[in-house]
């Protein structure tokens, strides 16, 4: 009895699940992505992008984590000072120790005076929300996402000295000489991606991104400044909070389990999620 109870419960599950994929594929289909959604004015989420209170995988977003005195917690920041001159031999190591608790309790953690100017910054902001707010036919030529500007070349090229200067932090922190990590190709690879968040009818029924953990060596990431980023931190989801001209780092799964790391296991990749809020559109 308790097994045909469970097949038919089974059953039903997928039907569910074979029902959503027909869904997702005529969403997808459209071309519009969820300005699409926007544009046809919808009040309430599509139950394809609904997520129920009873699955344990995604839970929705409940108030910020606090720490016992009251304050709101949050990740930490490196400011990185020209971490590359030879003079500044005190200060690297203020930049290395910082990254390397940084990693160990977060496995995340903002950078400022990183060397991007800021106007650069914000024009690769500007630049993936105006491409999609494009006329929808206009947007629907380059749904194969090869859609290429001068500002995400050059914010590209920004972020790939960046991250070659971060992998050489990285490598100190782990007790390695400088050079290793990039010597072992952590840093050969490179893909951008430009989310779009639009103001939410129903936040409180769905998420932006549902938790996961990156499939990367390190995740340098750009929000804008309404935010709605959060990292998961002793089991509490804790608001990172978005600062100007800052750029957000956190550890992927494969530098995790790349062999340097069995010199020192205690860096974590920590799931991350993005919340959805009323607020007006982000980037």
């Amino acid at each position: 009895m308790a097994f045909s109870e469970k097949r038919e419960n089974n059953g039903a599950a997928e039907d569910s699940n074979h029902s959503r994929l027909i869904k997702l594929r005529e969403f997808d289909d459209t071309k519009l992505g969820v300005k699409g959604l926007v544009d046809a004015a919808v009040a309430k989420v599509p139950e394809i992008f609904r997520i129920s209170n009873n699955n344990n995988k995604h839970q929705l977003p409940s108030d910020l984590d606090h720490s016992s005195s009251g304050s709101v917690l949050t990740i930490p920041v490196i400011d990185l000072k020209h971490p590359n001159t030879t003079a500044a031999a005190a200060v690297r190591r203020e930049i290395v120790g910082g990254i390397r608790g940084s990693c160990e309790e977060w496995g995340f953690f903002q950078v400022v005076n990183h060397g991007i100017p800021e106007g650069i910054l914000d024009e690769m902001i500007q630049g993936v929300r105006r491409f999609h707010e494009l006329d929808p036919e206009i947007k629907k030529r380059y749904y194969t996402r090869d859609h290429h500007r001068d500002i995400l070349i050059e914010y590209s090229k920004q972020v790939k000295q960046l991250s070659k200067t971060i992998l050489e932090l990285l490598s100190e922190a782990l007790g390695l000489e400088p050079n290793r990590l990039n010597q072992l190709g952590c840093g050969a690879g490179q893909l951008l991606l430009g989310h779009y968040y639009p103001a939410c009818p129903e936040p409180e029924v769905t998420i932006g991104v549902t938790d996961h953990t990156d499939a990367s060596f390190i995740t340098i990431l750009l929000q804008d400044q309404i935010g709605g980023l959060q990292v998961l931190h002793r089991n509490k989801w804790v608001d990172v909070q978005p600062r100007k001209g800052a750029l957000v780092v956190n550890l992927g799964d494969l530098l995790q389990v790349s062999p340097s790391f069995f010199l020192d296991p205690s860096f974590v990749s920590n799931p991350i999620r993005r919340k959805n809020t009323c607020d007006s559109l982000r980037s």
